[in-house]
């Protein structure tokens, strides 16, 4: 038998349709649970597998824990197995590959050259790899990572030369671009820095070859009706929304230590706003520049596919899907 072991088993491509896999590359606040929920409601066309891709994360309920390597490895094997006792039938090949849905969101810090050897082993070249990515304006990204992850910690008394003593004063540079290579759990680097945080430009750049659908989280929708044009092995079959309530942990449990203020208290609208876009626009001119390139470029991405067919269809039993579900969770 193989010493390679997946979990869950294998969800062989259907006849009529191409293996593939959908990688979703989650940094934190940028839809990513509502996206885990239009994968596993994908359950009957992929095998999902995710949060930690790279068994860095302790285990959790419902999550599975392998690197993107074993996973390419594992898959390449089957492939060249299939090949070899088929005479190099395409169908028993794609058969073996099966299709997949990978939440990677505790990534290793060399997850996108990972990709390039997915792309280019056995199972890249047999079946369509398709790697999403969202990212948020970052003043909007900034506020939603405080409230969840920082405000909890700064009332509950954690350390202030870590987490800072109110929405500005903790603010470290460039943290959504940086999340893209930050191996582990986020909130290990988003503690505060009196020291700037280089420009990764140039490796941000270089991992954004490696994303075929590079969206602004406000277009979420329509970047999932991409995803599934693209694949080719997905359905619309619409999602739950989920908003993560704030992290927990030894702070959740203290009773207040500082009166701080939730983002949208901080940051409400007048001065207080213009300060607190002023001070993360001097934080962050990475992540500014990474959400100025999203919306550019999948606008251009959705005019190109202005006109096909498919896609127009596609686009509207998402939306019919999404609001289905919608109504149907409004209903319970």
């Amino acid at each position: 038998p193989s010493r390679h072991v997946l979990w869950p088993p294998i969800m062989a491509a259907p006849a009529d349709r191409r293996c593939g896999m959908l990688i979703d590359r989650h940094v934190p606040k940028n839809g990513g649970s509502t996206m885990r929920s239009f994968m596993r409601r994908n359950r009957a066309d992929c095998s999902y597998v995710g949060y930690d891709v790279s068994r860095t994360w302790p285990s959790r309920v419902g999550f599975t824990h392998i690197k993107l390597e074993e996973l390419t490895q594992a898959l390449s094997s089957n492939i060249s197995a299939a090949s070899a006792s088929s005479g190099g039938s395409p169908s028993a090949m794609a058969a073996a590959a099966g299709c997949w849905c990978v939440e990677a969101h505790v990534v290793a810090s060399h997850f996108f050259a990972q990709l390039g050897a997915l792309r280019a082993s056995p199972y890249g070249r047999t079946c369509s790899v398709t790697v999403v990515l969202r990212v948020r304006e970052p003043l909007s990204w900034y506020r939603s990572y405080y409230d969840w992850a920082v405000l909890g910690r700064q009332r509950g008394g954690e350390a202030r030369q870590q987490w800072g003593a109110n929405f500005t004063d903790w603010l470290p540079p460039n943290l959504q671009s940086a999340l893209l290579f930050l191996p582990g759990y986020s909130a290990q680097h988003a503690v505060r820095t009196s020291a700037p945080r280089p420009s990764r430009w140039r490796r941000i750049s270089a991992a954004l070859a490696q994303v075929d659908v590079l969206a602004p989280l406000e277009r979420l929708d329509e970047a999932a009706a991409v995803v599934i044009h693209k694949a080719g092995f997905l359905q619309p079959t619409g999602y739950e929304r989920f908003a993560p309530g704030p992290t927990s942990g030894a702070w959740s449990r203290r009773k207040a230590q500082l009166p701080v203020q939730p983002s949208g208290d901080f940051c409400a609208a007048g001065p207080r706003l213009r300060a607190c876009e002023a001070a993360v626009l001097a934080a962050a001119p990475d992540d500014h520049r990474l959400y100025q390139l999203a919306v550019e470029r999948f606008a251009a991405q959705v005019a190109s596919l202005r006109g096909v067919p498919t896609f127009a269809r596609t686009l509207e039993a998402h939306f019919a899907a999404v609001a289905a579900v919608g109504q149907a969770a409004a209903g319970r």
